[in-house]
């Protein structure tokens, strides 16, 4: 279950930092099943304005895959926010969904529009907007929100993930009441969904009580946030090895003992120094957020954080650093830990 929860933990720092962050599942397994889908290979990539942003990374990698276009030739726009018909888009081609529609389901997607199958893919996903005639519309230059990334990606994993359910209204109105100040702003008929995701520790709020269901998404945090879930292993895609019997993994004799941290936002934590094992990190970051963005010998190593240095207690995932805290990281071996203090 903890690498659905990194799903859409992104979403718990998209308002407080400038990149998203996913708790990590330190090779605890998701759920039931594994979600698998298929890339397309693209090598022809030349973006004027993605060199050295700070999603240059994962916005590379899903160029390449065939998830993203650029907005023309030679520009990706990443700080401008994703749109519905673009997040439709991304959402259609990164879990590889089809459609064979011919007809016209939304007043402001006609067939001949660039997006049509693409909307029409993930229609059963999003949610739509119905008029006094009964008509409906997609709203598909409107900015992507909070709730509806939350509410598409919540319907496509638990359609791929039976073993979770929908809230029913009362329970998740009741639900979300007790958790946002502004619960209200939620749709009503998304707050199942939202609900669902909070219910499962799925997401949460900006740490002040707020969900921020109308705060749009820039193009860079949508790639992230699918880029990530790849690099978590919640999704898998046909070029990477699912194989538990890989040749390429080390048996454990011969796995890595090496602690050197690296990490992947120099926005959210500022310097790493793996000499004086000391961690620079910006004001606000969650505990969850610091273990979902280090990587320990690049990755095979795990990251724990604990309210103090007698490491009795590990720190809430919603818990902000400060500097009394400790992150452990342990490498691949298992054994070898070093501490790391928080600098703010």
């Amino acid at each position: 279950m903890k690498k659905f929860v990194a799903a859409l933990s992104i979403l718990s720092v998209l308002s407080t930092a400038a990149v998203p962050a996913f708790a990590d599942d330190h090779g605890k397994g998701h759920g039931k099943q594994q979600i698998k889908t298929h890339f397309t290979t693209n090598t022809n990539i030349k973006m004027d304005d993605i060199n050295g942003h700070w999603a240059e990374k994962f916005i590379l990698d899903l160029l390449k895959k065939g998830v993203l276009n650029g907005v023309d030739a030679h520009h990706f726009n990443p700080n401008d926010s994703v749109s519905r018909a673009q997040w439709a888009v991304m959402v259609t081609r990164y879990f590889d969904l089809q459609t064979t529609a011919t007809t016209q389901d939304f007043t402001d997607v006609p067939v001949n529009a660039w997006e049509y199958k693409y909307v029409e893919a993930v229609k059963n996903y999003f949610d739509a907007y119905r008029g006094l005639n009964g008509s409906l519309s997609f709203h598909p230059d409107a900015a992507a929100t909070r709730q509806d990334v939350t509410v598409t990606l919540v319907k496509v994993l638990t359609e791929l993930d039976p073993s979770i359910s929908v809230m029913d209204s009362a329970s998740a109105e009741a639900l979300l009441k007790q958790q946002f100040t502004d619960y209200t702003k939620i749709s009503p008929a998304l707050r199942p969904y939202v609900a669902t995701a909070v219910q499962n520790d799925l997401i949460h709020g900006d740490g002040k009580g707020h969900f921020n269901p109308l705060q749009s998404l820039s193009r860079a945090e949508a790639a992230t946030l699918l880029d990530l879930m790849l690099q978590n292993g919640i999704v898998v895609g046909d070029d990477q090895s699912t194989n538990p019997t890989d040749p390429t993994v080390p048996s454990d004799n011969t796995k890595s003992h090496v602690t050197d941290v690296t990490t992947l936002s120099s926005t959210l934590v500022t310097a790493v120094d793996n000499t004086q094992h000391k961690l620079t990190v910006q004001n606000g970051l969650t505990a969850s957020a610091l273990e979902s963005i280090l990587k320990v010998d690049g990755g095979k190593g795990t990251v724990q954080v604990y309210t103090d240095s007698t490491k009795t207690t590990a720190a809430a995932d919603d818990a902000a650093l400060t500097d009394t805290m400790v992150v452990e990281v342990t490498a691949q071996d298992g054994t070898t830990k070093v501490d790391y203090t928080i600098g703010l």
